[in-house]
């Protein structure tokens, strides 16, 4: 790659606009200057619009763009069609980078000649001052299964929790292979989108700093447990139609749909069991012993987790 890489940045908004100037803040901040910054303004109501057009004459690399709402996939999907770098940032509205996040990561995969993607570690700030850590109990970001497509499909949001801002994604996925958020998809259309990328088997790097910081925020959308079960559901199922020939990934997503069932408490068998061991006449006339193994039967399928790699390593 001849010249210095653009990074394109591309920021969907709805209605965050006391958050919007500390998160281009982070952007006008970084020690790497080749950048171009698109908000898009998703139909808000608020001052968003006021707020992108300020930072706008402030510095010509930034853009706003205004549309109707039409939903987090969609506005993404639109700042795809005006990119015009190297690289690719996805950065929502009320989230922050460190200053070398640009420098650090962008140095890893300049030069390279096949696709890549480059993350980093991350950590949870407080609502009101994202500066301030939050304590979440999540573990570090870090693929660790020969395939970090297999690292997706087995361990997404149990054992690897990864915020869109911690990847800077080269452009040939959303240029040449044209991948798009699903806007069918009502959540975890971000999952359904780097299950297609890493499909494409891209170099990975990882740059092991806290380089984002993810606001915790009381309104966000996982704290709706049903809308986050479907949405998760709908796209495993997606998945599953899509990889229904390759039997690695199909066992993992087979899994995977048993164990978020579970989690979110959508599964049955776990509904109906729970609602017996919480009755006062169950814990009165039932013997001890039966008590028990229903109790273990509910934690056990509560706490579902994929039971093992080895198949995997069997298969490398």
């Amino acid at each position: 790659m001849s010249g210095f890489p653009i990074i394109s940045i591309i920021i969907p908004c709805y209605n965050q606009s006391r958050y919007l100037g500390e998160t281009l803040d982070s952007i006008l901040a970084q020690t790497y200057p080749h950048w171009e910054c698109i908000v898009i303004n998703d139909g808000s109501t608020d001052d968003t619009a006021s707020v992108a057009r300020r930072y706008s004459h402030q510095d010509q690399r930034i853009r706003s763009i205004e549309q109707e709402n039409k939903g987090l996939s969609a506005a993404r999907n639109r700042g795809l069609e005006e990119i015009k770098g190297d690289f690719v940032q996805f950065l929502d509205s009320d989230d922050t980078i460190a200053e070398t996040k640009f420098e650090k990561q962008i140095d890893l995969i300049k030069d390279l000649d096949k696709s890549a993607v480059v993350y980093c570690d991350y950590y949870f700030g407080q609502a009101e001052d994202i500066r301030q850590r939050a304590h979440r109990n999540f573990p570090k970001p870090q693929f660790i299964l020969k395939e970090p497509l297999w690292d997706m499909a087995a361990r997404w949001e149990t054992e690897l929790s990864i915020p869109a801002h911690c990847f800077l994604f080269d452009c040939t996925f959303f240029q040449t292979d044209q991948i798009r958020f699903d806007k069918q998809l009502i959540t975890h259309e971000d999952w359904d989108c780097w299950m297609r990328i890493f499909a494409e088997k891209p170099d990975l790097f990882f740059v092991p700093e806290e380089l984002a910081a993810y606001r915790l925020n009381p309104q966000s959308m996982c704290t709706n447990k049903k809308k986050m079960w479907f949405g998760f559901r709908d796209a495993i199922n997606k998945q599953q139609r899509i990889f229904e020939h390759d039997q690695i990934i199909s066992r993992l997503l087979n899994e995977k749909f048993r164990q978020m069932r579970a989690r979110y408490g959508y599964d049955h068998i776990t509904n109906f069991a729970n609602y017996f061991i919480n009755q006062s006449w169950f814990k009165n006339t039932i013997p001890w012993p039966i008590q028990k193994r229903l109790v273990n039967l509910v934690d056990q399928r509560r706490d579902y987790r994929y039971p093992s790699h080895d198949f995997l390593r069997a298969a490398d």
